[in-house]
């Protein structure tokens, strides 16, 4: 990636698309588990997330989202099936761990091109 294009894009105060698409399957997961439980949707979701638990649903796209959960030190969560907050309180809560997260893989990835050049 362009070095002038992300420093632009932060300048603009913009993040990656991988951070926004992040922060949006979290959101999504505190939604989910705070459904009321005779919604439909909350039936479904209920019923994947054990198949997935059971080690079921191999195709399953809670698949991915265990493994976000996991990478964002979110794992309780998963095995709890909650967002353990209040929505609110959730959506602050996931911008900042996605935020802290994008910030360190942008650094590590400068660390690596400047390595990469030194040596």
């Amino acid at each position: 990636m362009n070095p002038a294009a992300v420093g632009g894009r932060s300048e603009c105060g913009l993040r990656e698309w991988s951070w926004r698409r992040k922060m949006l399957k979290l959101r999504w997961w505190g939604r989910a588990c705070d459904a009321d439980d005779c919604r439909l949707f909350s039936l479904v979701f209920r019923r994947r997330w054990a198949e997935v638990v059971h080690g079921g649903a191999r195709l399953s796209g809670l698949q991915s989202m265990r493994a976000l959960l996991r990478e964002c030190g979110l794992e309780d969560n998963w095995v709890q099936r909650s967002a353990g907050v209040e929505e609110g309180a959730w959506s602050a809560l996931v911008a900042s761990l996605v935020a802290d997260g994008s910030r360190a893989s942008e650094v590590s990835q400068r660390v690596e091109r400047v390595l990469a050049n030194v040596l």
